[in-house]
């Protein structure tokens, strides 16, 4: 029983994610991946280190390794699986909302948000950088002869659907519009942030469409 809300390809391999409880004969929480041929759970490796091992497998009775509620979207850069939807958890962690699957491990996107997830998608986009970082920029610039090596970006996660507030990693809260973006600025010595895009009284976002 149950239903699936959204899909996810990379290379040979599909996720599926919803609501339902059984992929083929596997037992799974909302989210399963196929290899191309079987079904497998999409769980916490470090959380399923703590359940009763049977053979080849763990038993996971006692605790939720994967996510607690349905998911509405999916997304993925091609190591790191995104999933949005009502769920608090994601490998026995929380998660308000979104969680990121990678290395076998799943983690919280920032604090995450308040409200309904609808859509998520991903695009790198050039940050919005500080005076110190658009300096060092230009002094990349000058080093490498004048020629642009190319304009710095951050991979951002988009984020669609009826929001009340998006939360921080440190845990403090900001009035949310109805998209959202989350970019990772680490790698510019930024720390990465929540950005409203769109005026908070507009209504519901259900769909997104990214065009680089």
């Amino acid at each position: 029983g149950g239903h699936v809300a959204a899909l996810a390809g990379v290379g040979k391999e599909l996720f599926v994610a919803g609501e339902f409880t059984r992929a083929g004969d596997t037992p799974v929480h909302n989210i399963a991946r196929w290899d191309g041929t079987a079904w497998q759970r999409l769980a916490d490796s470090e959380c399923e280190m703590r359940c009763p091992h049977a053979g080849k497998e763990y038993e996971c009775a006692s605790v939720n390794c994967e996510l607690n509620g349905a998911v509405s979207a999916l997304a993925s850069t091609g190591s790191v699986l995104f999933a949005a939807g009502a769920f608090t958890t994601a490998g026995a962690r929380p998660a308000l909302h979104l969680a990121q699957f990678f290395g076998g491990r799943w983690a919280p996107v920032a604090g995450g948000v308040r409200g309904s997830v609808y859509a998520i998608s991903l695009m790198a986009v050039p940050p919005k950088l500080t005076r110190a970082q658009t300096a060092l920029a230009d002094a990349q610039l000058a080093a490498n002869g004048g020629v642009d090596s190319g304009v710095p970006t951050a991979p951002c996660l988009y984020v669609a659907g009826d929001l009340a507030a998006v939360i921080h990693a440190d845990g403090t809260e900001a009035p949310a519009s109805s998209v959202v973006r989350f970019c990772d600025t680490s790698g510019l010595e930024s720390a990465p942030v929540w950005e409203s895009l769109i005026a908070p009284t507009l209504p519901p976002v259900y769909a997104l469409y990214m065009h680089e």
